[in-house]
C-alpha cells in the first residue's frame, strides 16, 4: 500500500487546473475567480472538493484504491 498526502493529490488537480475533472464550463470558472480573487481560492476550491467527495473518499479508502479514485 503507498502512502500519499491530500496535499499531493491537489497539488496535481492545480497543476492541470482540475482538466478531467471538472467540466469546461467549471474549470473557466475556476480560473476566473483564481484570477480575480487571487491565488488563496485555489485552496478553497480543493478544500470544497476534497469536502464534496468525502463519502466517496471513505468508501474508496475502505476499498484501498483511493489513489487511483483521486487521480
Amino acid at each position: 500500500m503507498t502512502l500519499f498526502l491530500s496535499s499531493q493529490i491537489c497539488l496535481q488537480w492545480l497543476s492541470q487546473c482540475f482538466w478531467n475533472y471538472l467540466d469546461w464550463m467549471d474549470i473557466c470558472h475556476y480560473v476566473c475567480t483564481c484570477v480575480l480573487l487571487g491565488p488563496d481560492y485555489q485552496v478553497y476550491v480543493c478544500v470544497a472538493v476534497l469536502k464534496h467527495l468525502q463519502q466517496s473518499i471513505l468508501q474508496h479508502a475502505q476499498a484501498q484504491d483511493l489513489q487511483v479514485f483521486l487521480k
